[in-house]
């Protein structure tokens, strides 16, 4: 065995077991939290799968994390924050030359005509040349006004902005709104688009995700969660773009971070999983990265 990987399996051991002996142990199964160490010198940097719906409590509460990111060089997560503290208005282009009913059949775009109304009160061929993405976000607002919910909620990440502004610790995004918007829209085939759209107005199994995924962070199962929407394989239709585009995308910029030392990184927990999910990635270009478990 190397020197160099000596050093760094000494160095995993004595980080784990001497700062985090009573609350934090290096787990045998994959977890939402990994430790990365730097090809540079070893520092470890933190990588965090967040579950966005369930909103900042679960970081607050958790003493381990809180140490980490209070003690952090500097925070990344998916939005770039620049945008998000100083709000601009995008004008991205959400029309498409093709028609909902030409990429449904009939009996389907009956069937989101009548959910488009019932939410929204409005005709749906009003909107049918909209990008079946946005048809979807507009249905969800709808449903969520309609209930008396926020159609802003707040996101495990606030956890985060929270953090850095206390702590003054610089926070960095991966993605800026019009890297998004290219990404998870303007090269997601439309045919794909449409298929999400129905998936989400008619599997049940889908709107009880949430769920399901909160149940899978509590346990820190990460593989519970891979499993849901068979996150392993990548078969849900977008996938390719929302998950593995992104994380391609993005691979450059966390490296660079983590080669910079004590970063903690925190994206969706979806973009942990599968070959191309970040975990593998960086496994597959030698940096060792280790699952870690908080009590």
């Amino acid at each position: 065995m190397g020197y160099s990987i000596i050093k760094k399996l000494i160095c995993i051991s004595s980080f784990i077991l001497l700062p985090f002996t009573g609350f934090a142990q290096k787990s045998k199964t994959p977890t939402f939290l990994w430790m990365v160490l730097s090809k540079k010198d070893s520092t470890p940097s933190f990588i965090l799968g967040t579950v966005h719906h369930m909103g900042p409590k679960p970081i607050l509460a958790n003493s381990t994390l809180m140490k980490l990111i209070a003690g952090s060089r500097a925070i990344v997560q998916e939005a770039d924050t620049t945008e998000l503290f100083h709000n601009k208005n995008n004008n991205f282009q959400t029309t498409t030359q093709t028609a909902l009913d030409e990429l449904l059949g009939y009996a389907d775009y009956q069937f989101v005509k009548s959910e488009f109304y019932h939410a929204t009160g409005e005709d749906l061929e009003n909107y049918k040349y909209e990008m079946p993405q946005v048809i979807l976000q507009i249905i969800g607002n709808a449903q969520k006004k309609k209930a008396g919910l926020p159609t802003k909620e707040l996101l495990m990440e606030n956890a985060f902005y929270a953090v850095s502004v206390l702590k003054n610790i610089p926070i960095y995004g991966l993605e800026n709104r019009a890297e998004n918007f290219h990404l998870m829209y303007e090269t997601m085939p439309l045919s794909d688009q449409a298929k999400m759209l129905m998936i989400s107005l008619k599997d049940l199994k889908f709107t009880d995700r949430g769920e399901l995924m909160s149940e899978c962070f509590n346990r820190q199962d990460l593989d519970c969660l891979c499993k849901i929407d068979d996150l392993k394989n990548y078969t849900r239709p977008g996938d390719l773009n929302m998950i593995v585009a992104r994380n391609l995308f993005w691979f450059p910029k966390i490296t660079k971070h983590i080669e910079n030392g004590n970063t903690f990184i925190a994206v969706g927990a979806a973009h942990l999983c599968g070959k191309a999910g970040v975990i593998n990635l960086l496994k597959s270009k030698g940096y060792v990265v280790v699952p870690i478990k908080t009590e």
